[in-house]
């Protein structure tokens, strides 16, 4: 377990941040950026809690929030360049968003899929990425439950879900 604020993890050859094996962190105003494959990578069923943190130019994704019993919250944080994904939620894990902005991927801002869960409260921002918006395939699941969600300006779909098992809820307003 770990507390982590007003620190840099950046340039690193892997990843900023690598949480596995239960492993749990709790980073608040801080600046993950350059690493040459994710600004947070998971693995194993692990917690994840980013407040006020920017993730910026990452070499594959910007937060890998993967595995059953993973869990990733972001609070007012940024994920952007990312030249990949900006959030991929794959095999089982999830991920939860609120006040937070994803933008300038070079696919699909966020990826869901393999049975993941992404869920959007209040004030997201999803932008300007090269792919989808929010691509939501193979019994991945999103779920919309707070107000002021913004999907615009990406180069494909603002939001795609394709594949047998794929869910989508969308309990208030959300622009697309």
């Amino acid at each position: 377990e770990a507390t982590v604020s007003s620190t840099s993890m950046s340039r690193n050859k892997v990843c900023g941040i690598s949480l596995t094996e239960k492993a749990s962190v709790k980073v608040t105003g801080s600046n993950i950026a350059s690493n040459g494959r994710h600004g947070v990578g998971t693995r194993g069923s692990v917690k994840g809690s980013l407040t006020n943190t920017t993730i910026a130019k990452n070499g594959y994704n910007g937060v890998l929030a993967t595995d059953s019993g993973t869990k990733i919250t972001l609070k007012n944080s940024v994920i952007e360049s990312s030249k990949k994904f900006g959030l991929s939620v794959p095999s089982k894990g999830a991920a939860t968003l609120t006040g937070t902005t994803v933008k300038g991927s070079g696919k699909s801002n966020i990826s869901v899929s393999g049975g993941g869960k992404l869920t959007l409260k209040a004030s997201n921002s999803v932008t300007s990425a090269k792919g989808d918006g929010i691509a939501v395939t193979s019994k991945g699941r999103i779920a919309v439950s707070g107000t002021g969600n913004v999907v615009s300006k990406n180069k494909a779909n603002g939001l795609r879900l394709s594949g047998s098992g794929t869910q989508g809820t969308v309990v208030e307003k959300m622009s697309v």
